[in-house]
Parts: C-alpha cells; sequence; structure tokens
C-alpha cells in the first residue's frame, strides 16, 4: 500500500539528464528492504569508513558520483549501490526519483 502511494506522488517528478560533469554529480539510492511478514520497509543507510576522503563515519544512503559511462542518475545509483553493499539491479523496484538536490560542495545529487 505504501509503495503505491509513494510511487503516485513521485511520478510528477523527472530529473533531467543534463549533462553534468561526473565530479560534480551524484546519485544515491533511498532503498527500503521489506521486513520478514510484510509491512513497510526498513530505510537502507550505510556507514562511511574513516580512510574515506569526506564525511568520515556518517551515515548516508548508497550511492556516488556519476561516471562518464553512466548513462542516467538511475543507473549511476544502482552502480555505487552494487559496489558499495553488493545490491543487484534485478533485487530493485524503482518506484521514482526526487527532485535534485545542492551541496555546500556545489554537487548535484539526484535521490
Amino acid at each position: 500500500m505504501w509503495e503505491k502511494l509513494l510511487a503516485e506522488k513521485l511520478r510528477a517528478i523527472r530529473p533531467d539528464e543534463e549533462a553534468l560533469p561526473p565530479d560534480k554529480s551524484a546519485a544515491v539510492l533511498v532503498l527500503f528492504s521489506p521486513p520478514p511478514g510484510g509491512g513497510p520497509g526498513h530505510l537502507v543507510l550505510t556507514k562511511r569508513t574513516s580512510t574515506v576522503e569526506s564525511h568520515k563515519g556518517q551515515m548516508s544512503f548508497p550511492g556516488g558520483y556519476r561516471e562518464e559511462k553512466d548513462k542516467n542518475w538511475l543507473e549511476t545509483a544502482l552502480r555505487e549501490a552494487q559496489e558499495e553493499i553488493g545490491i543487484q539491479m534485478e533485487q530493485v523496484r524503482v518506484l521514482g526519483c526526487l527532485e535534485k538536490v545542492l551541496t555546500k560542495g556545489a554537487i548535484t545529487i539526484v535521490p
């Protein structure tokens, strides 16, 4: 039920696929993992290691910088999530996208 409502709300949002430099754009997945027995999903977050360059130890959505080979925002988010948490594209049902967000560091993120 919640998935249908969320998908309806997200249907109107279509971030454009403008060509942004890979070092200035990123995409993340806002993943919900279904609990055993049904019900609303659990939000999936990752904890950044203490060895990364920025945001050490912070919680984040799986995702990362767009690469030249990525055809669109979704491909970026799925590739990065696969690299970070091992999720396969076949395991993901995409409900939609959110509006782009510009960070303080001038990075555009598409959730």
